[in-house]
């Protein structure tokens, strides 16, 4: 099987295929690839199955409908949302250690970020993470989710993370949607200020230690 992959990768970069380009691998989303990356599976759809040259590092987005009467109300409920996911995902996985919990609000969705690492117990080593999670309203009210997810080896390239943060960052969906990802009209703003608070409460605390005399 992995002589297969690296055929059809030589046969790809012989004739500059693989240069960056903005691919439309399902109906209705988009997202760049970077160079050295390939479309993996033999079907169109979801989940999106991509994968690197040299075969340690994946990445795969998943889309999921949330019909209107279990659509995620504001910005508050997301968070709760995020650290279900933290609790009850991440931190099962074996020897789990979350290291960025971060969201961003920008035009008609909002969407989060985790990196963390766990212990990949077959071959003794750690594999890194970074799950988004992008959050769109349709305009019957109904939600769509999307979950962009990057893991990489140990011995994956060091320019893996930035290619997670391209596709990640690049991604869109091109379907009808609202203009607000909730439909309360002040969720997007509840976000944006929560998130802001976290980020001031942490600068409260690093100041309060780096002022703190040593001994």
């Amino acid at each position: 099987m992995i002589c297969m992959w690296r055929s059809i990768l030589l046969l790809l970069l012989s004739t500059n295929v693989l240069a960056d380009r903005l691919i439309r691998p399902a109906d209705q989303v988009e997202l760049p690839l970077p160079a050295s990356w390939l479309v993996g599976g033999d079907e169109v759809g979801f989940p999106i199955d991509l994968v690197n040259e040299d075969l340690t590092a994946e990445f795969q987005v998943y889309r999921n409908e949330l019909p209107q009467d279990d659509a995620i109300a504001d910005g508050a409920q997301l968070r709760r949302a995020v650290d279900d996911i933290i609790s009850d995902v991440v931190m099962e996985l074996p020897n789990a250690q979350l290291l960025t919990n971060t969201g961003y609000a920008e035009d008609n969705r909002v969407w989060f970020v985790l990196e963390f690492t766990s212990g990949d117990t077959a071959a003794a080593s750690r594999v890194s993470h970074r799950l988004a999670g992008v959050l769109y309203r349709l305009p019957n009210h109904d939600q769509l989710l999307f979950t962009l997810w990057g893991k990489a080896s140990a011995n994956a390239p060091g320019s893996v993370q930035s290619d997670f943060r391209v596709m990640q960052s690049g991604f869109r969906y091109t379907g009808p949607s609202a203009d607000r990802p909730f439909e309360q009209s002040n969720g997007l703003r509840y976000f944006l200020v929560g998130s802001g608070l976290l980020v001031l409460i942490l600068i409260i605390t690093l100041r309060r230690k780096l002022v703190r005399p040593i001994g």
